[in-house]
């Protein structure tokens, strides 16, 4: 009986390999729980030369005209944004400095935990003493989530030197004593910063803010007016140290106190310490409304993060699609260059619209139904009741699961890599990047219950044929004694 034993304990190995076997895995993604953030310092809003050796800091957004200093307090809400994080911090805040030269900030980030993986969209506050800096407090992760969600950031002081930081209303942290009860000559600036990148091309955002406001002596007032700020700092180094970046900011056309920032958004003004273009309160231009509807390939409306118009060095950008403020065209007629559908362009290429001229226009994005198809590692059997878990170029998800044929269709897809996570019954979920590039069908191997039946039923069989002949050779031995 000793034999049968090791023989099925050898089984139950060979389960366990097969129940554990990875398919095609890039890893298996920590829980949020497990992650402790690296401490970057956010810089204060400033501009130099940093030495050869330092990493690359980029701010852009915007600054308050000076009705607005001597505040007490400041909010802005910003919307929660997709970051394609590598090395570098990506942060969202509004900031100032205080009559002390102390700066304080308030917002969202996203950095990198200490074991080098993402750790996304957690609300940060960060206290600059004078001439000092100390580490930011950090919240947990997808504390400022989910991705597309709007949320207010506040920094309000309480006397005595004290000061609040919130979220939505909600005190978040400790409040810390910065020794100073307004921001005296200084006025707060809404600002998207990339801090510590070892190069200018890190895919930043972008995030809209609006409805930014300060506390004044006579209360809370929305700031009447503001430029676009440019900040930057980098040692000089090949293809870094340069003024021409890829960040920008720019208002929402026709609206006051709504702004777009971040990659792909275009530089309203040259690179420079001082504020430049007037982004607010928006010029008085001959506006035009016009509703956009956009349909994917089947047809069925989606609703872009924001589209951007460009008329040579003109722009002008817009993120809801009902009587959109449009102005006339320079040259009479605009092209559609953006259309932002989980941070992907899907507009169609040379679409213009002469303005003024349509009230109403259709666009035809480059979105498409996509098949995923799971079969087994083997024998290329269908794979029921898998689930799969998609991850967009957004970090946004989407979840269904396979039929008795091993497939399933994720609609509106743009073009771009995603992350497939893929759980089927008794076995470890696996992770695999593929690129999806347009309709059609995508298949994954895994190791499905039909493969495990393959792998399992020649050990089983073996056992039962040993296990036959132990008994026969025991009765042969019982009968010989007797």
């Amino acid at each position: 009986m000793n034999f049968v034993s090791l023989a099925f304990f050898l089984f139950l190995i060979l389960i366990s390999l097969a129940i554990h076997r990875p398919a095609s895995a890039i890893g298996t993604k920590p829980s949020p729980s497990t992650l402790t953030p690296r401490h970057v310092l956010q810089a204060p809003v400033s501009q130099g030369i940093a030495p050869p050796t330092d990493p690359y800091w980029f701010q852009v957004g915007v600054k308050g005209d000076n009705s607005t200093n001597h505040f007490t307090g400041a909010n802005i809400t910003i919307r929660t944004t997709y970051d394609d994080i590598t090395l570098a911090d990506h942060s969202y805040w509004v900031g100032s400095f205080l009559s002390n030269f102390a700066f304080i900030q308030v917002g969202y980030l996203t950095t990198i935990s200490e074991d080098g993986k993402p750790y996304c969209c957690a609300w940060f506050y960060e206290f600059f003493p004078p001439y000092g800096s100390s580490p930011p407090v950090i919240g947990p992760p997808g504390s400022a989530g989910p991705i597309g969600s709007w949320h207010t950031y506040s920094m309000l002081s309480q006397g005595n030197g004290w000061w609040n930081f919130y979220m939505d209303n909600q005190l978040v942290g400790l409040p810390q004593y910065v020794q100073a009860n307004d921001s005296g000559p200084f006025v707060a600036s809404p600002t998207a910063e990339i801090a510590g990148a070892d190069n200018n091309r890190e895919i930043l955002g972008p995030a809209e803010f609006k409805n930014f406001q300060v506390r004044l002596p006579k209360g809370w007032e929305e700031v009447p007016s503001a430029r676009s700020v440019i900040y930057f700092a980098a040692g000089f180094r090949p293809n870094i140290y340069t003024p021409t970046n890829p960040y920008g900011v720019w208002e929402v056309e026709g609206v006051n106190n709504d702004f777009l920032v971040g990659s792909y958004i275009p530089q309203a003004g040259p690179v420079h310490p001082l504020p430049q273009t007037l982004l607010w309160p928006v010029p008085a231009l001959p506006y035009h409304k016009v509703n956009f509807t956009f349909l994917d390939r089947d047809q069925q409306p989606f609703a872009p993060a924001w589209i951007a118009l460009k008329d040579n060095a003109s722009w002008s950008l817009h993120t809801s699609y009902q009587n959109e403020l449009i102005p006339d065209a320079p040259s009479g007629k605009w092209t559609l260059n953006w259309t932002a559908w989980h941070m992907v362009n899907v507009a169609p290429k040379g679409l213009q619209l002469s303005i003024p001229g349509i009230t109403s226009l259709t666009v035809h994005g480059s979105v498409f139904p996509a098949t995923v198809q799971v079969l087994g590692s083997f024998y290329a059997s269908p794979v029921s009741d898998a689930t799969i878990q998609i991850t967009f170029p957004d970090s946004l998800t989407a979840e269904q699961q396979t039929d008795s044929s091993g497939h399933t269709v994720f609609q509106q897809l743009p073009t771009g890599n995603y992350t497939f996570k893929v759980q089927t019954p008794f076995r470890m979920p696996s992770y695999l990047s593929l690129p999806v590039l347009g309709p059609g069908t995508t298949t994954i191997r895994v190791l499905g219950l039909g493969d495990l039946i393959i792998i399992l039923l020649p050990p089983t069989a073996g056992i039962t044929i040993i296990t036959r002949i132990v008994r026969k050779n025991d009765s042969l031995r019982n009968l010989i004694v007797e």
